[in-house]
Formats: C-alpha cells, structure tokens, sequence
C-alpha cells in the first residue's frame, strides 16, 4: 500500500475507519426511520384533514355521514380505525367534538409501533358560500 506523508503523519489510503462506521450506521438509522414513521405520519395528516373538513360542514351532515366519509379517508391513508369506536363524535351545544384513537404497527419489529390518541373541537357554523349567500335547505 502507498502511504502518503501528511505533517509528520502517515496515513493509508483507502482505509475504513470507525468514524465512517459510525456515520454509516447513523445514516442507516435515519433512513430506516424515515421508512418506518413517514408513512404514518402522513396518514395522520391525512386524517386530521379529512375531520377538519367534515367539521366544518357539521350543520349541514348528519354524525353518520361525517363518519362515512372520514372511515374512506383513513381506509385511503392506510389509518387502521376500527368500526368499533376508536372514533367517537360528539355534539353539545353550538360545539362538535371528534375524539379518535389508534395503533399502527410499523415495519420493523423492535421499533415501537405509532399510537395516535387525538381530540378535536370545532364550533358549529353555519356554511357560507361565495358572496356571503347561505346554501339552499334540501
């Protein structure tokens, strides 16, 4: 092997150091991070969308058809909500509360799975079109 003369120093050439391992290592747990938790997170965003946009036409969509479309939401965003009441909407007053709670397990196994436990409130208003015009009543 050459060795190269570096201020009183000698170094080979082509050599694999620790700190090249460490970096390796560091960045191979970043890209398995990302691979494991990016999917998730961008369902839950998803979600809170998707309830966001239901919220705001609470006057005028019954609980039932809210949660129609929020269960086609998560379905496409892989959110694993349970028909059994792992998303409960609530009406009190002139406020609409949406509670929702999950588990998603991720692909690597030693690695915690994603838990979501989430409570939105939204005051109920009532829907305004261009111009300021209120829809029309079925």
């Amino acid at each position: 092997m050459k060795t190269v003369r570096n201020i009183g120093r000698e170094h080979v050439r082509g050599g694999f150091n620790y700190v090249s391992a460490l970096l390796l290592l560091f960045l191979a747990a970043i890209v398995v991070g990302c691979w494991c938790y990016v999917p998730p997170i961008y369902g839950e965003m998803s979600l809170k969308r998707a309830i966001e946009a239901q919220m705001i036409k609470a006057s005028q969509v019954s609980d039932q058809e809210m949660l129609a479309e929020i269960n086609k939401v998560a379905e496409r965003a892989k959110v694993p909500l349970s028909a059994d009441g792992s998303i409960n909407i609530n009406r009190f007053n002139n406020e609409i509360k949406v509670v929702y709670s999950y588990t998603r397990a991720v692909p690597v196994s030693f690695l915690p799975p994603y838990k979501v436990e989430n409570t939105m409130t939204r005051e109920i208003t009532q829907v305004q079109t261009l111009f300021h015009k209120t829809p029309p009543k079925p």
